[in-house]
């Protein structure tokens, strides 16, 4: 075998392994909805708490109620929260997205992510954040678990 086919084999395989080796960063979050995954940047920005409501209206009356809640009068979810920055240092940007996901079968069916921005965060410093979820929006229905991910730039 060529020695350049050699090298290049060996490179796929250092690069295989390693990507074996590197670990996605995983927190979590306790909210109305229990116990949820938080993934990304978890090192710099974490998810304090959370609470889900369920927007209804009934004869030209808005109802809230806590959790997800669906049936046709169902006209929004929103999911609200606190973050902090835990960096250390200045954030310039960061997103912070909600992934809403349905049980179909014996699988879980990722219906939709939105997310929130906020811009200049100083050390330590906490915010809350809003995210809803349109009737109108694609696959808009039942929602059996949501998870967050949270991204700095």
């Amino acid at each position: 075998m060529p020695r350049r086919a050699v090298l290049i084999i060996a490179c796929v395989v250092s690069l295989i392994f390693l990507a074996g080796c590197m670990e996605e960063k995983v927190s979590y979050t306790y909210g109305t909805v229990g116990k949820v995954e938080v993934r990304g940047d978890v090192d710099k920005i974490t998810i304090l708490n959370y609470s889900v409501e369920s927007v209804i209206y009934k004869n030209y009356t808005m109802q809230m109620v806590k959790g997800f809640v669906y049936h046709d009068k169902t006209h929004r979810y929103e999911i609200r929260g606190i973050a902090r920055n835990i960096a250390g240092e200045n954030i310039s940007k960061a997103k912070i997205c909600v992934t809403f996901y349905r049980q179909e079968s014996k699988m879980l069916k990722p219906l939709v992510s939105k997310c929130h921005i906020k811009q200049k965060i100083s050390p330590n410093e906490t915010w809350t954040f809003k995210v809803k979820y349109l009737f109108s929006d694609p696959g808009f229905g039942k929602v059996d678990k949501i998870d967050f991910w949270v991204e700095v730039s």
